[in-house]
């Protein structure tokens, strides 16, 4: 039997990434009161369910007692060994004592020491002298776990809720997300004055299918020329059908400053996307995001515990615009489309910088994508929170 033995740190994913390249048969974690009651349940099921551990032990040590720690530690590694198995101390995330006493004990029974690299997803090995080390040991390699964004969730003990039917666009129809970009080039042209155009086709042209009509005067969208050539253009890369404008009559004299509008939608995805001014960008950068990652998902809402609740329950839940991972690695997207005013920019950082903390901790890439550029002390602000500023531009 392949025994693993390591500190038990707050970051998952130093916790499991040995056993996400070798076949361990039992991984014994050391670690602090607080820390085991926290994370010992989503480890012991992402090490048994993902990556094939058959025993996972927790062993409560105290912070500030060299001695006990040694101890402790000593009396396991000699019982493993007792019974004929192999021991590797595994020094990923590893911390205060427990680290000095892997280094002691390593040393006094010849045993191999490693760590793993997360980010570059490499293997360091530091041995002692003669001990062999844990790659020369051929026979528990094994294809790595590959980590999607439900393994990656689920190894923060939290799972991502499955969208409605009335939740979900349809990114996989190639058709329709080559309309979103087609869609993006018209947004780009008219970024000062879309989402004051999301708001109108959703007030004033409001209907429950997929056809709108209504009188439009120049003081709702401001500039009635320019709003009709926006709705040409949105015909023209087939966002709408049918596009007509009529001249209205004031006092049997034609009226300049209003006019009757009617289109069709082109389905209802696209109806959704032009209706609420922050879904195009998000299914724009979510198709940005895709080709760069292994995995990626559009508007996810991730269930901080996974347990559906009765009536009186309550779920606690948070919704991140784009979600990817590329390696050990994901990246949280919160998308703004409109123009944000002083201090508007805050709320979104805030809000990107809990969750990505919550559920992808110290490697976790945070990225406010926008419209508009943020200038001055909030782009400082953001540098300051290690949010990435990106500002999506035409292709």
């Amino acid at each position: 039997m392949y025994v693993n033995i390591e500190f038990l740190d707050t970051e998952p994913i130093e916790n499991v990434i040995t056993a996400m390249h070798f076949k361990v048969d039992k991984t014994i974690f050391f670690g602090y009161k607080e820390v085991i009651n926290e994370y010992q349940k989503q480890t012991d099921n992402f090490l048994k369910n993902h990556c094939g551990v058959k025993e996972v032990e927790f062993v409560e040590v105290p912070e500030d007692n060299l001695k006990e720690i040694l101890v402790e530690i000593s009396d396991k590694v000699k019982h493993e060994k007792a019974q004929g198995n192999t021991v590797f101390f595994d020094i990923t995330g590893g911390e205060g004592l427990i680290l000095v006493a892997f280094g002691m004990l390593a040393r006094e029974h010849q045993l191999p020491i490693h760590q793993y690299d997360v980010t570059q997803d490499q293997l360091q090995e530091l041995n002692p002298e003669e001990a062999k080390t844990i790659s020369a040991y051929g026979e528990i390699h094994k294809a790595k776990v590959r980590l999607d964004l439900s393994k990656y969730i689920q190894m923060w003990g939290a799972v991502i809720k499955k969208k409605e039917l009335n939740e979900e666009l349809d990114t996989n129809n190639p058709i329709f997300m080559k309309k979103v970009e087609a869609v993006w080039d018209v947004l780009c042209d008219y970024k000062d004055m879309w989402n004051i155009y999301s708001s109108v086709l959703g007030n004033t042209f409001k209907t429950d299918s997929l056809y709108a009509d209504a009188v439009v005067d120049s003081n709702r969208v401001n500039n009635l020329e320019k709003f009709k050539s926006y709705l040409k253009k949105l015909e023209d890369v087939g966002a709408i059908r049918k596009y007509r404008a009529t001249n209205l009559r004031k006092e049997n004299i034609e009226d300049p400053e209003r006019m009757r509008i009617s289109f069709f939608y082109d389905s209802d995805d696209m109806k959704a996307c032009l209706l609420k001014g922050g879904t195009l960008l998000e299914l724009h950068t979510y198709q940005v995001m895709k080709n760069k990652s292994d995995d990626c998902e559009q508007s996810v809402k991730i269930d901080w515990d996974g347990i559906v609740h009765d009536a009186w329950g309550v779920d606690v839940y948070n919704e991140i615009d784009v979600l990817c991972i590329k390696g050990n690695i994901p990246t949280f997207i919160s998308c703004k489309g409109g123009k944000m005013s002083d201090g508007q920019a805050l709320e979104p950082m805030y809000e990107l910088e809990t969750v990505a903390t919550r559920f992808g901790g110290k490697y976790a890439r945070k990225v406010l994508a926008t419209v508009h550029e943020i200038h001055g002390v909030y782009a400082e602000r953001a540098r300051e929170m290690g949010i990435e500023l990106s500002v999506a531009k035409r292709d």
